[in-house]
């Protein structure tokens, strides 16, 4: 199937790490079309394709001169490899008085903590 073939290229591209796929959603819209008319299809196989392709066939005919868009998403989550050692997190320091480092704010510390997304994708 050229579904599957197309989520294994766009996993591959992240190796060494490794993911399992959640689901393919793709949401079809056209030029100054409401936000809440854009239709969402999870796409499981090639008939959610061509259901999607129809729609988006239909659309072009009723509105020829506006522009289509089709935006798809490839939720996935990382394989924990379980071969390999937790990272030692940060030691623990004594709380007393005024701390030598600066302290964060909640951005920086959400920042800090954020996931690394995916490169070249």
């Amino acid at each position: 199937m050229e579904l599957d073939r197309l989520q294994r290229r766009v996993v591959e591209k992240t190796y060494p790490r490794e993911w399992h796929v959640l689901k393919l959603e793709a949401t079809a819209s056209y030029e100054k079309m409401r936000v809440s008319d854009t239709q969402t299809f999870e796409v499981e196989s090639s008939p959610d394709l061509e259901e999607l392709m129809g729609l988006l066939k239909l659309w072009r005919s009723n509105w020829p001169n506006r522009a289509l868009t089709l935006d798809s998403v490839l939720h996935v989550e990382e394989i924990e490899d379980s071969r390999s050692e937790p990272e030692p997190g940060p030691k623990p320091q004594p709380q007393s008085g005024r701390s030598k480092t600066p302290r964060k704010s909640a951005t920086q510390q959400q920042l800090a903590s954020t996931v690394e997304y995916l490169p070249g994708l």
